[in-house]
């Protein structure tokens, strides 16, 4: 009996080989296509993706937060001079040096081109989305000049988690306008805060060009116009010519874990915050060091009591 079914039961063997080949076949057909396809697709990845990572936009600053600068940096001349700040950055003094011009730039922040537009004392700021130096610096910064002007298309940012003090959060001057009868300035971000692999500080750099400002730089960003332990640290402020501020303004972790509207309400309130103390501090040192520039005017901000005794810093 056995050996009477022997051939049927391997004719049915393969007859069920016959029927697996092409499914077999089907399934490595469909993984070969879907590989393919994957190839392709991360293939027109890379050559249509640009080289440079999308930089995240930062949204404008509220209207709280400006409103509360604006404000502690007109009421805070008449009360609020130099407080004693440990880490407080004390400028270079640049002697002998003609004095950084820059010529006024219209609201779209294109260059002017009217020989007749009247060259101004210029403010340069260099710094990095990143930085969290930079962050912390962009507070003072921003009351100083608020006091001979104003801002346009301010943004706020957040300085990298992966940095020391992470987080701090400050304004960013990328492709900012600022208007003033007084003073030009001219602020740059050399990158944002979104890694990259750039091998200069592993962030995205900015399209923005600073070749401008990296003459000042090479120049005063050294010995001996700035001491050997702050040499080419960001930021770096030039007050035309006058005097240079090179690194932190002041310890950065004061401003660590604080909102806008806390770094606000400090500010406007410096007798009880350390971090309004510091930060108002260096504001009107910076303010002290333009109106050198500016030959004290406007007169209500360079001869208030809070800028003569800031300028005993200088």
């Amino acid at each position: 009996m056995f050996m009477l079914n022997y051939p049927f039961v391997e004719l049915d063997r393969q007859r069920d080989r016959r029927r697996r080949v092409p499914t077999a076949l089907i399934t490595w057909m469909v993984i070969v296509v879907v590989g393919i396809v994957a190839l392709s697709l991360i293939g027109l990845k890379l050559f249509t993706s640009p080289i440079v990572t999308k930089v995240n936009p930062f949204p404008s600053a509220s209207s709280y937060t400006l409103s509360s600068i604006h404000n502690a940096s007109l009421s805070s001349l008449e009360k609020t001079g130099a407080y004693e700040v440990p880490g407080l950055g004390t400028p270079a003094k640049l002697n002998n040096q003609a004095t950084l011009l820059g010529r006024p730039t219209n609201a779209q922040n294109t260059q002017n081109t009217n020989s007749n537009v009247k060259e101004l004392p210029e403010v340069a700021f260099v710094g990095s989305e990143y930085c969290p130096y930079c962050a912390a610096a962009s507070w003072p910064v921003v009351i100083a000049l608020s006091r001979f002007g104003s801002f346009d298309k301010l943004k706020v940012a957040t300085s990298s988690s992966s940095e020391a003090f992470s987080g701090i959060n400050g304004f960013s001057f990328y492709m900012v306008s600022y208007n003033s009868r007084y003073i030009y300035f001219d602020g740059t971000e050399e990158a944002s805060s979104v890694p990259s692999s750039n091998p200069y500080s592993g962030f995205t750099p900015f399209s923005q060009p600073v070749n401008n400002l990296m003459p000042l730089m090479r120049r005063y960003d050294q010995p001996p116009f700035t001491s050997s332990a702050k040499a080419g640290e960001l930021p770096f402020i030039d007050i035309a010519n006058k005097d240079i501020f090179s690194g932190a303004l002041f310890p950065a972790n004061l401003l660590g874990g604080k909102g806008y509207g806390t770094v606000a309400y400090d500010i406007s309130h410096p007798s009880r915050s350390y971090t309004g103390q510091a930060v108002l501090t260096s504001a009107n040192m910076l303010t002290a060091s333009i109106c050198t520039a500016t030959n004290n005017m406007p007169e209500n901000v360079c001869n208030s009591p809070a800028i003569h005794q800031a300028s005993a810093l200088l």
